[in-house]
């Protein structure tokens, strides 16, 4: 997390895991390996999202320059000459790509993976509840609108 002082300094917290979270405008963040934005809370349950950056592609470079993703191109990480090992470094290009990771968290703040199995064995005492909901309805554990509904199921009461 950074923010820029008042004398314009580009500022990083310290101590990370010591801060509960941070709140700005509307938003708030959460620190768990990483932060967190809150998506949608309710009573303890909590819909929160990271967004992280994923390699989707790679290309070797070939010759002149030209990257490929076909396998045809060999590409070799060290060489042995004479008895000495030399380490080369690989040409290639690397696509990435930004996602979006959706985590559940609970009362005390420990959030995990979007899953149905971590769902339940963060919220153990309501899996037939759970079990029941996910039957009933399609959910896509990838989808931010249908993970609010079973944030919102879970509301106590």
């Amino acid at each position: 997390m950074h923010f820029i002082s008042p004398k314009g300094d580009t500022l990083a917290l310290a101590n990370e895991k010591n801060i509960r979270y941070v709140a700005i405008a509307n938003d708030t963040f959460y620190y768990d390996q990483g932060y967190v934005r809150l998506l949608s809370a309710d009573d303890g349950v909590k819909l929160v999202k990271k967004q992280v950056w994923i390699i989707s592609d790679t290309r070797q470079v070939g010759a002149y320059n030209s990257t490929s993703n076909s396998a045809s191109i060999s590409s070799y990480t060290s060489y042995n000459e004479g008895g000495r090992l030399y380490d080369l470094v690989v040409n290639e290009d690397i696509i990435l790509k930004k996602v979006d990771q959706f985590y559940f968290g609970d009362v005390n703040n420990h959030f995990v993976l979007a899953t149905k199995k971590n769902l339940l064995l963060l919220f153990p005492k309501e899996q037939q509840r759970i079990e029941l909901f996910l039957k009933e309805n399609k959910i896509s554990f990838s989808n931010q609108d249908d993970l609010e509904k079973i944030v919102h199921f879970l509301k106590p009461g």
